[in-house]
């Protein structure tokens, strides 16, 4: 019986990539996480830069070809990278696309000097996919992980997008204590904390690791 149990796709590859921007747009989101990694990639000047969970490539608009040759979007949702792709590529030839589950994968490149992690591990099992990505960190890179935060039950916003809603079977509150007690069993160590207040009663809880 349990060879022929049938395993439930994951929800975000259920998602309109329309549906996804509009929600993320109505909530406020979109704009603050193309903002923090403008601020992100600005302050750090990488030579390489990667945006786990990068959906339709929000925020690559701020990456300068210049200061960043090599540039890695990795997100689950093949559609999602296609768009991606299509937006990104003319601009940043140096663009490397990957479909993968970084619960499950290892990213196959490395020597990363900036990771950007918006609203991914919220997803995932935070402490495997840390193991899973952080030693594709260089020494002395940084690692950004924005996790939200609720004073509501509801942890996905409502709008009228209602294909959102599914990933409210997956989505789950990471705990900042848990997250820094994995992060420096990976020799990453904390640098840089803010909180950005949002609509709908959350914020962004934002976290800058390095690693030794």
């Amino acid at each position: 019986m349990e060879a022929n149990k049938k395993t439930t796709p994951n929800p975000w590859l259920q998602i309109p990539w329309q549906d996804y921007e509009n929600h993320m747009q109505e909530v406020g989101q979109l704009q603050a996480l193309s903002e923090i990694t403008r601020e992100s990639l600005q302050e750090y000047q990488p030579r390489s830069f990667a945006l786990l969970g990068c959906a339709t490539g929000n925020g690559l608009e701020h990456v300068n070809p210049v200061v960043t040759s090599g540039i890695y979007a990795v997100d689950i949702n093949p559609e999602f990278l296609t768009l991606t792709n299509q937006r990104f590529a003319p601009s940043l030839p140096d663009l490397q696309t990957r479909c993968m589950d970084v619960e499950k994968q290892k990213p196959d490149f490395s020597g990363t000097n900036l990771m950007f992690c918006g609203l991914l591990l919220e997803y995932v099992n935070p402490e495997i996919t840390l193991q899973n990505i952080v030693p594709t960190l260089a020494p002395g890179g940084t690692l950004i992980m924005i996790l939200q935060q609720s004073t509501q039950d509801n942890f996905v916003s409502k709008t009228r997008y209602k294909s959102l809603e599914s990933l409210s079977s997956i989505a789950q509150v990471t705990e900042e204590s848990k997250i820094h007690a994995v992060c420096l069993q990976l020799n990453l160590h904390l640098h840089n904390r803010r909180i950005l207040p949002l609509q709908n009663s959350k914020s962004f809880c934002i976290l800058h690791y390095r690693k030794s």
